[in-house]
């Protein structure tokens, strides 16, 4: 049973109490899809060209970075170069398909 809802406008929180007396709490991203459609119409409708330092490579939605966060931790290494290259990984990888720009 849901017994609270909440949402900062970019994440809706929710707080079940569950059949056998414990609370879960569930975070849920409503605008995921309309991030994912727009990154799409980005990677079909303007080819990169500007190859500069700073460039967009990808727009992943907040649920999905917190997901990132436990299968690919070395994305939030402290050192600098094992973050860099466990990022130039993972947006090599076929998991980043969706979110690249």
């Amino acid at each position: 049973m849901r017994i609270l809802a909440e949402t900062d406008g970019v994440l809706l929180r929710e707080v079940y109490a569950e059949p056998d007396g414990t609370l879960s709490i569930r975070l849920h991203q409503p605008s995921r899809d309309a991030i994912l459609a727009h990154t799409a119409r980005v990677r079909a409708e303007k080819p990169l060209r500007d190859l500069s330092f700073g460039r967009k490579v990808a727009d992943i939605p907040v649920l999905d970075r917190v997901r990132l966060r436990t299968t690919h931790p070395e994305l939030d290494a402290p050192d600098h170069d094992t973050r860099r290259r466990a990022w130039a990984a993972f947006l090599a990888s076929p998991a980043a398909a969706p979110f690249k720009v």
